[in-house]
């Protein structure tokens, strides 16, 4: 049976190789620095956002991706604003 290195395989390899799920191994190789969810995210998140609040960042993507998601329906016209 032959062997190899699983490095030798691959041109890139990011923190999902030593995940189990399958799902993220089959982007182990991507050339992305994906990160596991964990707490080496969040705080990889937190050094990027270099001071903003991330959970005000994040509630504000929720609001445009709500109205957004109000206008195309139809449900939401050119001038009304979502949340006042």
């Amino acid at each position: 049976m032959a062997t190899s290195s699983h490095s030798n395989q691959h041109k890139f390899t990011n923190r999902l190789a030593s995940e189990q799920s399958p799902y993220l191994l089959q982007h182990a190789h991507n050339p992305v620095d994906w990160y596991p969810w964990g707490e080496e995210a969040f705080a990889e998140a937190r050094h990027r956002a270099g001071g903003r609040n991330l959970e005000s960042m994040r509630h504000r993507a929720e609001e445009e991706i709500w109205k957004a998601w109000r206008k195309k329906s139809g449900i939401l016209s050119d001038g009304e604003d979502a949340y006042n």
